[in-house]
């Protein structure tokens, strides 16, 4: 029995000796650089990712890590990719979730994970790494990270190692560079490891270039000499290469680092024509936060072509120089270029606001059946889409269905579900509970809105007051108040309603003045098209509406006319418009004024706009009797009318 215990405890010792020898053998291949060939395959996922071909991306990251599963590069661009390219947040994280369980002992797939999480698992995957893999390069990484708030010093000898062991570790360079340059202010040593970073053939030149010319202005402070060194040493490279990582990089430079958005065109145009494919925001990823018409918010990446189409997004919504018609056939020719998913959603999110606030029940149907059918839990899409149809009162039977399904949608207060391929705890740092109560009380608030003014249309007034008055109980806003004046009306009890519509005036006086300004502005000379010209002060003790138009501009067409009516109403109490026109050609102007009759002095000097800072139109600055801005109004939609006579009659009084 005793030599059997013995046999029994050696072969014991032997199987650990060997898992032992196993896990140094692992732990030391690590730190083993891949093949070129599996390098090769990674670099070419990355630009198939780039030319919008993701798919064959995952195809080569797959085979690349058929050949070297530990290859850490490989598991973060697989990651990237699948989660900023393709959207699939939540699929690639209970991929590598269960990759973790069956091998806990594998620090490659903890890092992976941590590089794309922006703190989300701290510490304790960090730690981890370095108790698995104490001499992994990437172990020196995560003890950098995990000792550099409290020791810059020993973070940055870690990171040396980090590079030491991986001269492509972007990620070590980019923190070591952070630390010397901000933390131990080194900045030598900051300039040679930005050296040594742009030798790196194997990383992207905007990648590895930008941090070394960057450092070279901080070092001598951007003086002239030096930006014009710069300037010298992008044109020499720019002549000797047609490299398109190279070119893009120069055109990076001369866009964010000498402010010359010129030179930068010109690279860029001198890249299209070696890749008519090209575009500047290639393999750029950018990241936003979207909210549902109910207050949830999502986690959006865009990357590619999808940045141009949501700067166009945002150039249309943003505008005040198009009538919402206009905006919305804009919005939708953007459909025509293929959006990502995320980046269709948003279009259709922007087409519904524009449709909502305009009144327009044909388009906001439309779109309002396409977002109920990404999120059929978005209470607020359903009460707005419910309150359009009711006020132009079409499809009043589907404007009912729609208000009770969002009353009882908001019948009581649930926890917000987390949105797809955003995380769980980013979710709940954004939208915390106490958050979600107060958006819940907006969205019961408009549910009980809708509900009631559907009601009030359909005839059943007295149920509609019911439910308007809650809305009322839980916000008091001028359209809930209009409503329920409208339905008191129609029950003939004309006391309270007027009561109301009182109320309703006292709100809008009210926001109106919270936005009141205090500017002093220069006694500029006008020069009317008809009539002697006149300085400002000349208009002493009157109330000034300055209104810049253009003859092309489609809201200004909309609201001249009703300055002209406010014009009649108000000017002999001391009310004046001035129309300044910022149209280059004369004769549409004249001809415009002629058409319509304008009474107030029509001016036309263009440079005016860039006197007072106006780059679109329609704008009007209301002046008061001391010759003080007091208002500044952007834009003009349907309804705005009675905005601008409150903001006249406060200033008249």
């Amino acid at each position: 029995m005793k030599t059997k215990a013995v046999v029994f405890y050696s072969l014991c010792l032997l199987l650990i000796a060997r898992l032992n020898t196993a896990a140094l053998d692992k732990r030391q291949q690590l730190n083993i650089p891949p093949k070129p060939e599996v390098q090769a395959l990674v670099n070419q996922a990355v630009s198939l990712a780039e030319a919008d071909k993701p798919w064959a991306a995952i195809a080569a990251i797959r085979k690349a890590l058929s050949i070297s599963p530990d290859y850490l590069r490989a598991h973060i661009e697989y990651r990237n990719i699948k989660v900023n390219f393709l959207g699939r947040y939540d699929e690639v994280e209970n991929e590598y979730n269960n990759l973790i369980r069956q091998h806990p002992n594998n620090p490659v797939y903890l890092m992976a994970v941590y590089y794309h999480s922006n703190g989300e698992f701290g510490r304790e995957f960090l730690q981890r790494i370095v108790e698995l893999a104490p001499e992994w390069t990437w172990a020196h990484y995560a003890r950098a990270l995990l000792i550099k708030k409290d020791d810059p010093e020993g973070a940055a000898i870690e990171l040396k190692r980090c590079i030491e062991g991986d001269s492509s570790a972007l990620a070590a360079y980019n923190l070591l560079i952070d630390l010397q340059e901000k933390r131990l202010h080194k900045i030598d040593d900051a300039i040679r490891t930005a050296e040594r970073l742009a030798a790196q053939t194997d990383i992207r030149p905007s990648l590895r270039l930008l941090q070394l010319w960057r450092l070279g202005l901080v070092k001598a402070q951007q003086p002239d000499d030096a930006k014009l060194a710069l300037r010298n040493k992008l044109e020499q490279i720019a002549k000797s290469t047609n490299q398109i990582d190279v070119l893009s990089a120069v055109r990076q430079a001369y866009a964010d680092l000498l402010d010359d958005s010129q030179s930068a065109e010109l690279i860029a145009n001198r890249i299209r024509r070696i890749d008519t494919t090209w575009t500047p925001d290639r393999g750029w990823i950018f990241t936003q936060i979207h909210t549902n018409q109910s207050g949830v918010p999502r986690y959006v990446v865009l990357v590619n072509r999808q940045l141009t189409v949501n700067r166009r997004v945002k150039e249309i919504t943003d505008s005040i120089s198009a009538v919402p018609k206009q905006k919305i056939r804009q919005l939708e020719a953007l459909l025509a270029f293929a959006p990502s998913l995320p980046m269709r959603r948003r279009i259709y999110e922007e087409i519904f606001r524009v449709a909502v606030v305009s009144r327009n029940a044909t388009t906001a149907r439309r779109y309002g059946s396409r977002l109920y059918d990404i999120d059929p839990d978005d209470s607020a899409l359903l009460s707005q889409l419910a309150l359009v149809f009711a006020d132009n009162r079409s499809h009043l039977a589907q404007a009912r269905y729609l208000a009770a399904k969002a009353e009882k949608l908001t019948f009581e207060f649930r926890r917000a579900k987390r949105p797809l391929n955003t995380s769980q705890s980013f979710f709940d740092e954004i939208f915390p509970v106490e958050e979600q109560r107060k958006q819940y009380e907006k969205n019961r608030a408009l549910a009980l809105e809708a509900l009631g003014w559907v009601l009030v249309q359909l005839g059943n007034v007295q149920k509609g007051e019911t439910y308007l008055r809650q809305a009322l109980a839980i916000g008091r806003t001028e359209h809930r108040l209009e409503r329920l004046s409208v339905a008191l009306e129609r029950l003939g009890r004309t006391r309270e309603a007027a009561i109301v519509r009182a109320e309703e005036s006292a709100l809008l006086a009210a926001s109106i003045r919270r936005n009141l300004i205090s500017e002093k502005l220069i006694d500029l000379q006008f020069q009317p098209m008809a009539g002697l010209g006149f300085k400002l002060s000349d208009l002493s003790g009157k109330v000034v509406l300055i209104n810049f138009w253009a003859t092309w501009c489609s809201p200004c067409m909309l609201e001249l006319p009703i300055l002209e009516r406010l014009y009649a109403q108000y000017k002999d109490r001391g009310f004046e418009v001035l129309a300044i026109s910022t149209d280059e050609d004369l004769y549409k102007v004249q001809t415009f004024v002629s058409r319509n009759k304008l009474s107030f002095p029509v001016i036309s000097q263009p440079a005016l706009k860039k006197t007072f800072g106006i780059e679109e139109v329609p704008v009007s600055l209301f002046v008061d009797k001391q010759g003080t801005l007091r208002y500044r109004k952007l834009g003009f939609e349907y309804g705005d009318e009675r905005e601008i006579e409150f903001v006249i009659m406060e200033l008249l009084r």
